[in-house]
C-alpha cells in the first residue's frame, strides 16, 4: 500500500481519510453538514497527500440551498510537489443562505497503485457577520426551519414546500376523513353521487389506449392512484358527481372581515382535463339548504396535472359537503382526473392561535358531535327553461302581451323588443353565472297543395357556453311555414282558398298577392283590350301552391353593437305543390363528425318537442 505512515500531524497512531485505487479508478464524495451562512473572509483548509499527483484529482463544490443556483466549483487539483502532506487553502467567500461543501475525489490507478489522503478539514474565518435577525412569518404564512415563509394554503396539501417537508407534518393527521387524500390507500370517503357517469378509482397502469393520465400526481408514476371520469359511457351533457364525506362547520373567523383569518378556508386539488370532448369540471359546496358554485373550468386543458386553490364561501356555519362535477361535451374523446384533494387547516381551526379561534371547539374525531343532518345533494339540470313562438304564426314575430300570456304558468320571463331590426326578438337575462346548454330547434316547413300527408322536418342544434349573471341573450324563434290551400277528398278546393279571379281592371293589382300557380290555357303575344284581358283571366285554372319555408331559430348576444351567434338551427323547407317532388326538404341536423360538412338529415324535432311544429329554445344549467 502507498498510504502515508503518519497523519498530517505526524502521529503514527493518528487517523485520516484515505482513498486508494489499484489498476482501475476510484472516486468518492465527502459532504459537509449544512452551514447557516459564511462571512466575507471564509475559506476552507485541509491537508492532502498524494502518491502520484498527476493521477489524482480533488474538486471543492459549494452547494447552496436555493434551487435557482447551480453548484459552484471553487477549486480543483491542489498542487503537491512530493509525497508528503501539503496544506491546501481556498476561499469560500460571503454566502447569505444555507450551504454545504462537497469534496469530490478521484484517483486513477495504473501499473502502480495510487492514493489520496485528506486530513484536518476546517473552515477558517467563517463566523456569521452582523445581519438583521430574520423576522418571524406573519399569521398567514408558515415558517420553515430555515426561516423560509410559505403561504398557509401550501401546508398539508400533500406537497413538500419546505426543504425538510415539515409543512406536511403540521396537524395533518388531525383533520377529519376526506382530507388530505392522495387516493393511495383508497377513496378516503369520497363517493359517487347519483348521476349519469361514474368516477372510478384508477392508476396510470390502466390508462392504455385512453386519454387518462399515464401517471398520478402524488408519485408521478403509473402505479399511483387518482379518481377518473371517462365520458365514453355517456351522451352530450352527461355528468358525474364525486361527493366528499360530511365536513364540520367552518370557524366564525372565516366570515369575520376583521380577522386575519378571514376567507382562509380553501380547497386544494390537482386536476387533469384532456381530450377533445371534455366539457366542464366544477367544484360546489352543498348543505341542507342547497348548492353554491366554488370553481369552474371549461374545455380541455394541457395534458398535465394542474394545481387549483379554491376559496370556499365564507358563510357556512353548518356541516357541508364538497362535490366535484364533471360534464361531457359533444363526443366521447376526453377524460377528467382528480388527485391530492385537501382542505386548508384553517377550515378546522388547526394551527390558528387561540386568541383568533373565536371559541371554535369542534372535536374533529367525533363527527357525531357536529353532523346535525346530512346535506342533500340537489340534482343539476333541475330547471330547464323553454322559449317558444308565444303561439305566433305568420311573417310577424310575437308581441309582449302574447309572450306574457304564453309564459304565464312558467318561470320564463322575457322582454319582447319592438324597435328597428329587433322587432319580435325575445330578450332574456341570465339568472346565475354558470355553464349552460342551449338546444335550439327550427320550425317545420309548410305543406303543399297536393303534399298534405308529407312532413317537412326542422333541425336541432346544440351549444354549451359559459354565461355570466345579468348577461342578455337574444332569441329569434322560428315560426312554422304557411301551408298552401289543399284539395279535399272530392278533389275540390276549399272555399277559404278560392281567391277568385279579378272581375275589374282595379282587381288586377291583387294578382301578385294570390298564393298559387296560375296558368293560361292560351297565350298570345298581342295587345289586348282590358275587357279581352278580363275574359282570358276568367279562364285561368287554379292548380294550388307550395308551402312556406319554416323559420330558423337564432340565439345570440350583442357585443359592441355586433351580433354574436351562440346557436342556430335551420327550419324545414316548404313542401312542393307536387307530392312527387319532395327532394330533401328537411333542415340539416347536428354534425357528429370531426371534419366539416352539412351533417345528417334531422329527425322532426319541430314536431316532437313541446314546441310542436314551431321552433323553440331550451336552456339548462349544467
Amino acid at each position: 500500500m502507498t498510504a502515508a505512515p503518519r497523519d498530517a500531524d505526524g502521529n503514527e497512531d493518528g487517523h485520516y481519510l484515505l482513498l486508494t485505487s489499484g489498476a482501475g479508478e476510484a472516486h468518492t464524495q465527502l459532504k459537509s453538514p449544512w452551514f447557516r451562512e459564511a462571512g466575507e473572509n471564509c475559506h476552507i483548509e485541509m491537508d492532502v497527500n498524494f502518491f502520484d499527483p498527476d493521477r489524482a484529482h480533488i474538486v471543492v463544490v459549494i452547494n447552496k440551498e436555493s434551487s435557482s443556483d447551480s453548484p459552484v466549483y471553487v477549486a480543483s487539483d491542489p498542487v503537491s510537489t512530493d509525497k508528503s502532506w501539503n496544506k491546501f487553502t481556498e476561499k469560500i467567500g460571503k454566502i447569505r443562505e444555507r450551504f454545504q461543501l462537497i469534496i469530490e475525489v478521484k484517483v486513477q490507478g495504473g501499473t502502480r497503485p495510487n492514493h489520496v489522503g485528506i486530513d484536518n478539514i476546517q473552515l477558517v474565518d467563517c463566523p456569521r457577520e452582523t445581519m438583521p435577525v430574520p423576522q418571524p412569518c406573519d399569521g398567514r404564512h408558515f415558517q420553515c426551519y430555515n426561516n423560509k415563509c410559505i403561504a398557509m394554503d401550501q401546508v398539508c396539501d400533500l406537497h413538500k414546500d419546505c426543504l425538510r417537508g415539515e409543512d406536511e407534518l403540521q396537524y395533518c393527521d388531525q383533520t377529519p376523513e376526506g382530507t388530505p387524500c392522495d387516493f393511495e390507500s383508497g377513496q378516503c370517503g369520497w363517493e359517487n353521487g347519483q348521476a349519469h357517469l361514474e368516477w372510478n378509482y384508477y392508476s396510470g397502469l390502466q390508462a392504455a389506449e385512453m386519454t387518462a393520465p399515464a401517471a398520478d400526481h402524488t408519485y408521478g408514476n403509473a402505479s399511483g392512484h387518482y379518481m377518473f371520469l371517462d365520458v365514453k359511457a355517456g351522451n352530450f351533457s352527461s355528468y358525474g358527481l364525486l361527493v366528499s364525506p360530511v365536513f364540520p362547520p367552518m370557524p366564525k373567523y372565516n366570515s369575520d372581515r376583521n380577522s386575519p383569518y378571514y376567507g382562509s378556508c380553501k380547497c386544494r386539488f390537482f386536476i387533469h382535463m384532456y381530450g377533445a370532448h371534455v366539457g366542464e369540471a366544477s367544484l360546489h359546496i352543498v348543505d341542507a339548504n342547497g348548492k353554491s358554485s366554488v370553481w369552474r373550468e371549461f374545455g380541455p386543458q394541457a395534458n398535465a396535472w394542474e394545481r387549483v386553490v379554491a376559496t370556499l364561501p365564507i358563510r357556512y356555519n353548518a356541516s357541508y359537503q364538497l362535490e366535484f362535477h364533471g360534464v361531457r361535451s359533444f363526443g366521447n374523446q376526453g377524460t377528467i382526473g382528480i388527485d391530492d384533494i385537501s382542505l386548508s387547516l384553517e377550515c378546522f381551526g388547526l394551527g390558528v392561535p387561540e386568541e383568533f379561534r373565536q371559541g371554535y371547539n369542534v372535536d374533529l374525531k367525533r363527527p357525531e358531535t357536529w353532523v346535525i343532518s346530512k346535506p342533500s345533494v340537489p340534482e343539476p339540470n333541475a330547471n330547464v327553461l323553454t322559449f317558444g313562438t308565444c303561439r305566433t304564426t305568420g311573417h310577424l314575430g310575437p308581441q309582449q302581451r302574447t309572450c306574457d300570456l304564453a309564459y304565464r304558468n312558467s318561470s320564463v320571463q322575457v322582454q319582447v323588443l319592438d324597435y328597428r331590426h329587433y322587432k319580435g326578438v325575445q330578450r332574456w337575462r341570465v339568472p346565475a353565472t354558470g355553464v349552460y346548454s342551449l338546444v335550439a330547434s327550427g320550425a317545420s316547413g309548410g305543406k303543399g297543395f297536393e303534399s298534405f300527408s308529407q312532413v317537412s322536418k326542422a333541425s336541432t342544434a346544440v351549444s354549451v357556453v359559459h354565461l355570466n349573471k345579468g348577461e342578455e341573450i337574444f332569441m329569434v324563434v322560428g315560426q312554422e311555414g304557411t301551408t298552401a290551400c289543399h284539395k279535399d277528398a272530392t278533389g275540390t278546393t276549399r272555399e277559404s282558398c278560392d281567391y277568385g279571379v279579378p272581375r275589374t281592371i282595379a282587381s288586377l293589382s291583387r294578382l301578385h298577392r294570390v298564393t298559387g300557380l296560375w296558368r293560361s290555357r292560351r297565350h298570345r303575344a298581342s295587345r289586348d283590350t282590358s275587357s279581352e284581358l278580363l275574359k282570358r283571366l276568367r279562364k285561368i285554372q287554379f292548380e294550388g301552391g307550395g308551402g312556406g319555408g319554416g323559420g330558423g331559430t337564432f340565439v345570440f348576444q350583442v357585443k359592441d353593437q355586433l351580433q354574436v351567434p351562440l346557436v342556430v338551427a335551420a327550419g324545414g323547407g316548404g313542401l312542393s305543390n307536387n307530392k312527387n317532388d319532395l327532394a330533401s326538404p328537411h333542415g340539416r341536423g347536428e354534425n357528429h363528425t370531426v371534419g366539416h360538412g352539412n351533417g345528417r338529415a334531422s329527425e322532426p324535432y319541430g314536431a316532437d318537442l313541446a314546441c310542436s311544429r314551431s321552433g323553440c329554445v331550451s336552456v339548462g344549467l349544467v
